[in-house]
This record gives C-alpha cells, sequence and structure tokens, in this order.
C-alpha cells in the first residue's frame, strides 16, 4: 500500500474542502464512518493520475450537475467526463449530415409505422364504448 500512486495530501484536503463547502453535512455524513486521515489517504489513491485541469471539471460538474454529493468513483468519473465534455466536437460536413439524416429516416421509416399502428390497436381497446 505503501508504494501506491497518490495525489497530494494538500491538494486532496483542498478538493474535499470545496465539496463541503458545496453540499454541507450532506457530504461530512457520508463518510462520518472513517478519520478524516483515511479519507484523505483514501481520495489521494483514487484521484491518483488526474490532471488539475480534469479536477477543476469534476468540481465543476458537480456544481452544475450534483444535486447530491459524490462518492470517490463517481466523483473520479465526473472529473475524467467532464474534462472530455469541452472537447471540441467534429464538425460535420453538408455530406456527412445528409448521410446521417438519410439513415435516421430509413430507421423510423421501419419501426415507426409499425410502432404506431400497435399504439394505435392498443388505445382502441382501451376505448370507453358509449
Amino acid at each position: 500500500m505503501e508504494n501506491e500512486k497518490k495525489l497530494n495530501t494538500a491538494l486532496v484536503k483542498k478538493i474535499i474542502n470545496k465539496l463541503k463547502s458545496m453540499y454541507g453535512s450532506r457530504f461530512v455524513d457520508i463518510w462520518s464512518c472513517i478519520t478524516v486521515e483515511e479519507m484523505v489517504s483514501a481520495w489521494a489513491i483514487g484521484l491518483a493520475g488526474l490532471s488539475s485541469a480534469e479536477i477543476d471539471h469534476g468540481l465543476d460538474a458537480c456544481l452544475q450537475n450534483c444535486k447530491y454529493p459524490p462518492s470517490l468513483p463517481e466523483f473520479r468519473q465526473l472529473c475524467k467526463n467532464g474534462f472530455q465534455q469541452y472537447d471540441v466536437p467534429k464538425r460535420m460536413t453538408p455530406e456527412e449530415k445528409e448521410k446521417e439524416w438519410a439513415e435516421y429516416r430509413e430507421i423510423a421509416s421501419r419501426h415507426l409505422p409499425g410502432l404506431m399502428e400497435r399504439v394505435a390497436k392498443i388505445a382502441e381497446q382501451y376505448r370507453v364504448k358509449t
């Protein structure tokens, strides 16, 4: 365990304090079963390898999207996904757009007519006769 890679402890404490300021007792209560030192150690190991930009994105994602405090694995995933969400998507050419829409139209023509017929039959079965 001692040779495991860890994130800087001071940085982990800052992350934990930011999460405490966002979630208050909700965050603290999740970790009440272990000591602060154990928590810092767990998060230092769990967040190892993340860049400061990824961590900032994880904190932003919490602020923007998370009503409840994340677990350690959830926070790590937010850091990774948050970092990726800022990548600029590749722009499609008009030909690529048309090809994609043609595929959508073809799928819809195969599946929607049958679906609409089934919905109509089900609706007919439940209609109240007067």
